[in-house]
């Protein structure tokens, strides 16, 4: 559930990112620029964090751990 909630959640902020990146091609726009910026990084942490619960769900939660 976890995987399939923050997968949706990172689809719609990556659109308003979108909507960001076009306000912030005008001139003169500085706030709007970053306020895409911050977006961007937001939605690259979603993107991270879907993936390991992704990972999670088909090798299990600690998926990462070296095998001894």
């Amino acid at each position: 559930m976890t995987h399939r909630w923050l997968g949706t959640a990172t689809g719609a902020c990556a659109g308003m990112v979108l909507v960001l990146s076009e306000a912030g091609r005008q001139e003169g726009r500085r706030r709007s620029r970053l306020w895409f910026r911050a977006s961007l990084l937001l939605v690259a942490v979603l993107v991270l964090v879907t993936g390991f619960f992704g990972g999670a769900v088909v090798f299990g939660l600690d998926h990462y751990t070296w095998p001894p």
